[in-house]
């Protein structure tokens, strides 16, 4: 029906003087096209704001690469101190050996020639300690049965004032005489 009024299509409007369903799904259907090529209009727009070189797109750009870095950091430094330390042993060990099997070679060196000295000397001396530095010794030899000790002090006098020394009569010993006085 027709309201009489000039220009106005009758098929729009329904029997009660309100807007029929057509009328009303075209203009959801506006609607819903007006909203859909907003927010893609809006989108592009917003986007064009994070295009290469544009300040939205150098903020994020930044805030992503000063995390990262500060990751990639915390990551490289994690990993290079554990292979640090893996290297650090491992050197510390080889340089460690070959010192202390330095070390050990001169301690032995040291230990044995003064063992051997001391050995030597108590085979050379005939087992005499104590010798007094101040006085002079008559000292009497015999060959030495160790090996590598060609003699042995078999005895030895501790010169005294007033006395001569002399080789005996056998030829192989020292006798002494008291000086007259």
């Amino acid at each position: 029906m027709s309201t009489g009024a000039p220009g106005t299509d009758a098929s729009a409007q329904g029997a009660t003087g309100r807007p029929s369903g057509k009328f009303w799904a075209v203009a959801g259907l506006s609607a819903l096209l007006v909203g859909v090529g907003g927010f893609f209009l809006g989108s592009a727009v917003k986007a064009a704001d994070y295009d290469k070189g544009q300040p939205a797109y150098n903020k994020i750009y930044a805030a992503g690469f000063t995390s990262g870095q500060q990751a990639g950091n915390a990551a490289g430094k994690q990993a290079g101190q554990a292979s640090g330390k893996r290297l650090g042993v491992a050197q510390g060990l080889q340089v460690g050996k070959k010192a202390g099997e330095a070390a050990g070679q001169k301690t032995g060196y040291s230990t044995g020639y003064t063992a051997g000295v001391t050995a030597g000397a108590s085979e050379a001396l005939g087992t005499l300690g104590a010798w007094n530095t101040d006085v002079p010794y008559v000292v009497e030899l015999n060959p030495s049965s160790a090996k590598g000790v060609p003699y042995q002090i078999y005895s030895r006098t501790l010169m005294l004032k007033g006395f001569s020394y002399f080789l005996c009569p056998d030829g192989k010993t020292a006798c002494n005489t008291k000086l007259p006085g």
